[in-house]
């Protein structure tokens, strides 16, 4: 658990009293046993 990133790293803009946003979080692990993690948002 130590490795999987913070639910998501985008901040609400100044002046902006409500952001909303959709993302996909998609985390791996490879052959060689590294991790890696994507968020897309739209």
């Amino acid at each position: 658990m130590g490795q999987v990133p913070a639910a998501s790293g985008l901040s609400i803009p100044n002046g902006c009293g409500s952001y909303f946003y959709r993302s996909v979080f998609v985390d791996w692990r490879d052959h060689a046993g590294n991790y890696g993690s994507e968020e897309v948002r739209y």
